[in-house]
Formats: structure tokens, sequence, C-alpha cells
């Protein structure tokens, strides 16, 4: 206000109120005081500001739970802002959430950082951005602050540290050369989610490295499939413990910890891998899809540090995702809870404790890529994105711990492809990106204004097909009907907000998030990109006009989005809903 701009407040409260003009009031665990809330305020805005997760402290039980609210009121933001048609820019501004120079950390407030990478992809017209505070220095942090949140430019994530103003960039590493790694014959280890296909090729790996002890700990009791790949473990010369264990549960690894410590040698390494997934569209995230997946991550990773405090340990790796970094269509929830794990190992190396945090791409063979259909493997590979062999994985895993590494990604990809199925790279993958191709120019649009008006709807309508086939993966674009809606071909909302996206970088033009809900056939969307947002005259004759509804209020759109399955979603970005 200093500055002469307006501020609209919005705080916490048992229900909806608006004690003031420029005062509001909501439960976050109501979204209906979100919808009402978007409807009420002054418009235009320039931009929102998210501040509620800054005073996340620590990362207890109760935290943990206040954070999932969090999580669930930002989406609950993102839906109320879709159903209006968009928003302004929305910012998120944490304090702690990347512990530089090994200071201060506060993991918990990595979530929203996770939160923006899907964002990124699933809503860029609302351009999220994230910016991190110095705990250190709270009291000196605002006039920065401001200064940042009124300033123009493309970078998303910054941090507001020490009096220096940084920005995220990924940067390529060298494998690390040297003695090859060697476990301890003397020392137990544990891994977490170590009956799945991921731990049961560490424990395989690791006993091949020399490990003579191993706990593995799960949910459930091994199947056939898990106790062979026991058995040729222990053939190695390594001896196997089977615990069965939540570690969500603090009782649980309290118990887990106990054993080891009465019954095998020290305990002197961990590697985290426990996780779930519980796939869905931002608009489709709420409160309780984050509390599923940040369990066993998030508050795993809590239990186990507090249950081995006072250990010695060599190594506590945890298995993070890309998601965290790049974002992952369909998985807010998933790329949250990774977000903080990554911060718990920044926070852990503040304390002069080891810890690694690597963000695994697609791993082939185990997973997810096991259930993966043929179709989705191809629709990947058109996107850049490839599988890395457990084994290859295993030796970057090997090498990180020995270049003594805090946090890594590492995945299999083509990055220019990559980046060019993306509306537009952020400046994090700047030193990846390389020169830009000619072919990622948005070039359709004058094509089709160069044409002759005769043939501009069928050409635009030719594209679309192509665009769509693309989408789902089908190899003739010709045997797609122009009256044929969309999600009866087997579209889901994910891919919904792939083909908008492929559309908006395509055409170079913005296009609502609820594109394809709002015109549902090719025939209704070329009409309505050609002569509404392209300008290129009108559809051919008899062409049927499928009108949306008003742009203020698709609450019966977002609700076919509710409707859809998200069976195919689930195979194509993380498998089924299970252990990962």
């Amino acid at each position: 206000r200093a500055r002469g701009e307006r501020v609209l407040c919005v705080t916490q409260e048992a229900r909806y109120v608006r004690s003031s003009e420029d005062h509001y009031g909501v439960d976050p665990e109501t979204p209906a005081d979100f919808d009402r809330l978007v409807q009420e305020i002054i418009w235009p805005l320039r931009g929102m500001v998210y501040l509620w997760g800054i005073d996340l402290e620590s990362a207890d039980g109760e935290a943990l739970s206040q954070c999932e609210t969090l999580c669930g009121a930002a989406t609950a933001v993102v839906r109320a802002l879709a159903r209006r048609g968009g928003g302004p820019a929305l910012w998120f501004v944490t304090r702690g959430a990347q512990a530089l120079d090994r200071g201060p950390a506060a993991p918990l407030q990595a979530a929203f950082w996770g939160l923006a990478a899907v964002m990124e992809i699933e809503h860029p017209e609302l351009t999220p951005r994230c910016i991190d505070l110095d705990p250190a220095s709270a009291g000196t942090t605002i006039g920065p602050l401001l200064d940042e949140l009124l300033r123009p430019g493309a970078e998303n994530r910054i941090a507001l540290h020490g009096g220096v103003r940084r920005a995220a960039r990924l940067e390529r590493c060298a494998q690390a050369g040297g003695a090859a790694l060697r476990f301890d014959a003397g020392a137990t280890y544990l891994i977490t989610g170590g009956l799945g296909g991921l731990g049961l090729e560490i424990a395989h790996w690791m006993a091949l490295k020399g490990a003579r002890c191993l706990m593995l700990a799960g949910r459930s009791e091994p199947g056939p499939a898990a106790l062979e790949r026991i058995g040729q473990v222990e053939r190695t010369g390594c001896r196997v413990r089977v615990f069965s264990a939540d570690v969500s549960d603090r009782q649980a690894v309290e118990r887990l910890t106990e054993a080891i410590a009465e019954a095998m040698p020290p305990l002197r390494g961990i590697v985290h891998a426990a996780g779930v997934i519980d796939d869905a569209v931002l608009i489709r995230q709420e409160r309780n899809r984050f509390r599923t997946v940040m369990a066993p991550k998030v508050r795993g990773a809590w239990n186990l540090q507090e249950a081995t405090a006072g250990i010695p340990l060599d190594f506590f790796v945890c298995f993070s995702s890309a998601a965290a970094v790049i974002g992952a269509g369909g998985q807010a929830n998933y790329a949250a809870a990774n977000a903080c794990l990554d911060a718990f190992v920044q926070a852990r190396r503040a304390e002069g404790l080891h810890g690694l945090s690597v963000n695994w791409g697609a791993w082939d063979k185990v997973g997810m890529a096991a259930r993966m259909s043929d179709p989705s493997r191809e629709r990947w590979a058109g996107q850049g994105v490839g599988f890395i062999d457990p084994g290859p994985a295993l030796e970057v895993l090997g090498g990180l711990l020995r270049r003594d590494a805090t946090q890594a990604l590492a995945m299999a990809v083509d990055w220019g492809r990559y980046l060019a199925g993306r509306r537009m790279a952020p400046p994090l993958f700047e030193s990846l990106a390389g020169r830009r191709a000619e072919g990622e120019k948005a070039v359709r649009a004058e094509w089709l204004a160069e044409a002759p008006a005769g043939e501009r709807p069928e050409r635009l309508l030719a594209y679309l097909r192509s665009q769509l086939a693309a989408t789902l993966g089908m190899a003739s674009p010709e045997a797609l009907e122009p009256r044929q809606r969309l999600f009866d071909l087997g579209m889901d909302s994910l891919m919904a907000v792939e083909m908008k996206n492929r559309l908006e970088k395509g055409l170079g033009v913005s296009l609502r998030s609820t594109l394809l809900f709002d015109y549902p056939t090719l025939e209704a969307l070329a009409k309505h990109l050609g002569e509404e947002v392209l300008g290129l005259g009108p559809a051919p004759l008899g062409a049927k006009r499928e009108t949306p509804q008003a742009g203020g209020d698709i609450g019966s759109l977002l609700a076919q989005v509710e409707a859809l399955s998200e069976e195919d979603l689930r195979i194509r970005f993380a498998g089924r809903k299970g252990r990962g």
C-alpha cells in the first residue's frame, strides 16, 4: 500500500467472512469458500501471493497435517481460478524451503515449490512462481520481496538469502571417478519400500557391493515374486531380514530400529524408497490425496530420522522423483511430497548429517514401467522421456554416494525434445535447452493465415486431427471423426491438458484450461479456434456450433472432469495406485 498498490488480504478463518472492503476470511478446508472469494473480489488483479505456508517451520506430525491442508487449499485456489476462466500470476512465498549454504531449513514449505512445478505444466496461464526468503534475516526481507513481486521477468524460482538474489538452474554433473563403492560387511542397511520391485533391485545391488546384512521394510508380507528375489540376494552371501512396518507410523518405525539393534549388526545406512501414488489433475486434487502420498514419503522420513537420532549413519538416501523438480502432469501431490523430501535432505546437511536425495525419472522393468502399455511408452518417447535400466541407475546412485552429493536429478531424457513439448521452457532449464530449434517456433498461425480463405478451416481441422492423434497415441489422424466427442475417444483429463498445451505452443496463442471441455469435438474446437482465436474466417458450411457455458460458471464442465476415469492417467505417469 505504501507503494501505491491496492492490497486485498485473505486470512484463514472458521467460515467465509468479509470483515472490510479489502479483507476476506476463508476456511482452508472448504473449497466453496475459494469459489466465492474469486467471484467477489475486485478484478483485474495484478497477482495473487500465497503466504499461508510461511510459518511451517518443523516437520512433525501436526505441522505435516497443516501442510496437507494448505496444499489442498492451494489447489482449491487453482480450481476456483479455472472455474473463472483464468487469473493473475500466482506467487508462492516460503521461508527456508531452500536451505542455501546449509543454512536453516523448513522442509515442509518446499511442498509449494513441487506444487508450482506441476502448475507450470497443467496451468501455465497462471504463471506460477516461487520466492524463498532467508529464515536468518526475517526482519529485512519485506523490501526485497516487494521488489521481486513487482519485478517483470521470466524468473520463477527465486531465493532471496543473505541480501543476494539467486535464481534456480539445472546444471549437468559428471559421474564420480575413483574407487568402486563397497558397503561395510559388518553393518546393517535398512531399505524402506524394500519389498517392491525397486527396493529389491536396490537390495541385490547392495549385496553385490559387499553388504552382508539387509533389513527390508514393507507394509505387507512378501509375495512369491519378492521371496524369489530375496532368495537371489541371499545366494550372494547376504543375510536378509523382512520386517512389516508402515514407516508413516512412528511406533512401527521405533519397533523396526529396535529389532535391528537387538539382533543385527549396527545400522549404518538407510535407503528410504517407500512411497505411494494417487494421481489426479490439479482440479481434482484435495487434502486427502496429499495426505495419502505425503505420509510414507515425508512422515516416513521424519520418523526414520527421529528413530535413528544418535546413530552414526554413513548415509541416508531418499528416493525422490523428477516430478518435484521439473513437474509431472497429474502428480501435484507426489511432486509436493518429494519436494519436501529434497528439502528434508538439505536440512540434514545443514545439521551436519548425511543426506542424499535423488530425483529419479522412470525406471525400466520395475515399478510403473513394468505395467506400462506400448502406446504409453511411445507417448513418453515422443515427449523425449525414456526409461533408466536398473543396472545403470544404481551405478548412478553409487557415483552420487562416492562424490558425497546432496541432490541430483537422474533421468533418461532428450532435453531438446522434452522442452519443445512444453508451452515455454522456464529459466530453470536454461543450460540444458541450448539454442531453440526452428521447429519450436509457433508458425502454424501464420501458415494458416497465408492459405486461401476457403482452405483455412480444412487445414486447421487437419492440424487439430494430427495433434489429437499424437496426444491419444493414434497412428491414423484421418480416422478421427470431426463430430465425435473427444472423451469418447479415450481422452482423459490429463490428456486434455496435454492437448491444450500442444495447441498453445503450436499456434502461439493462450488458451483457457477448460478448452476441450468447452469445445468437446474436433469440429467445435476448429470453429472456435478459427473464428474466435485466430480470426481465420468461418468454418465450412453445415458445421454445427457447440456453445460453451458462460466463462464465469463452468461448474458442470468441471463435474465432467470429476467423472472421468484416471486409470489410463495412472498407467502413463506412475502405475496403478500402490507402492512406488
